[in-house]
């Protein structure tokens, strides 16, 4: 790929949001892209209905009569991997951004996402995003903010060369040319789960590079609790089977190589599970030091959940009724 250009409409980006009955978050994302530092002729936002309501569709159709190159799409097939092919079948600019349906994009998050690939190529841009909790909230946050691997971690040791894993289709951009060389994401992924890890994955081994622009930057308006984060903690553990299955090298990257340390995690997940109740909840200045430990106990108690998920061995890899699987210590 050679330098960056306007497709013959003037386009230089495509923002493509797959969306799924989050309707405030992503009135607050699309709020935030009509007040970007670069003309709003210059990029087009391509939001993908992935089974949302029509109250969301309606609000979505608010901004799109009112914003030139904006359109809804639908996309019926679950999941997330479905939806952003369906965006980039339909995408027009030579580059396409992926953003989450609940990123708040700072002014300028769309002109650095241009400017990083000016005079590159083959590269993907990983933008920065900011979270909402500062860690002492909850036990949750707590976990959270001390393990930045188990939801997005933006800290690297090279920012011209970011590995693969951290390929996070929240705030991240490539050029679209990429996809008509390889294949798209992989649909058999169908819940949010690994499916950009791996198109990351093949990125990287066609010679591609990942960057990160701390610049193009971001608020991720996560909003969830520890009884929704442990089931998403548990759907991947199914999801990185299906990865690791068709990627075995990849293996220690994701479960570790010290079988000693996952047991031991594991007791303590496994025992902390009577304390999960706990683990929402707001504790007092003078009880710091409770949360902290019950932070640590929340940690292993997600990691033995996504080992959990992992060691599911069945051909049908749709994540089973998470109840029915919580209820099995």
């Amino acid at each position: 790929m050679s330098d960056v250009n306007s497709s013959r409409d003037g386009l230089q980006l495509s923002v493509v949001i797959a969306t799924h009955n989050r309707p405030e978050q992503l009135d607050r994302a699309l709020d935030s892209l009509q007040r970007q530092s670069i003309s709003i002729d210059s990029f087009e936002v391509i939001v993908v209905n992935n089974g949302a309501s029509e109250p969301t569709e309606g609000m979505v159709k608010n901004h799109v009569d009112r914003c030139p190159h904006w359109k809804l799409v639908r996309e019926t097939k679950p999941g997330a991997a479905a939806a952003r092919n369906t965006g980039i079948r339909v995408s027009r600019a030579p580059l396409i951004l992926f953003l989450d349906d609940d990123i708040v994009a700072d002014r300028e998050l769309l002109e650095q996402h241009v400017q990083s690939h000016r005079g590159r190529s083959d590269i993907a841009v990983l933008g920065a995003v900011r979270f909402p909790w500062k860690g002492d909230e909850t036990p949750l946050f707590s976990c959270l903010d001390r393990h930045a691997e188990l939801f997005q971690s933006f800290q690297f040791r090279d920012s011209e060369n970011v590995p693969f894993q951290h390929f996070y289709t929240c705030n991240l951009s490539l050029a679209r040319s990429f996809f008509s060389q390889a294949a798209g994401f992989d649909e058999g992924f169908t819940t949010s789960g690994f499916e950009d890890t791996e198109v990351g994955y093949r990125f990287v081994k066609t010679g591609h590079r990942i960057i990160f622009n701390e610049k193009a930057s971001a608020l991720h308006d996560v909003r969830t609790t520890y009884r929704q984060f442990s089931q998403k903690r548990y759907a991947s553990g199914r999801w990185a089977r299906r990865f690791i299955s068709q990627y075995p090298e990849v293996g220690p990257i994701f479960l570790g190589s010290s079988s000693w340390k996952r047991r031991i995690s594991s007791m303590i997940g496994f025992s902390a599970r009577p304390l999960t109740p706990l683990f929402d909840l707001r504790i007092g200045s003078m009880n710091r030091g409770l949360q902290g430990v019950l932070g640590v106990l929340c940690w292993h108690r997600l990691q033995y959940l996504f080992r959990k998920g992992y060691s599911i061995n069945s051909p049908d890899l749709r994540v089973p009724y998470f109840e029915e699987q919580y209820s099995i210590k």
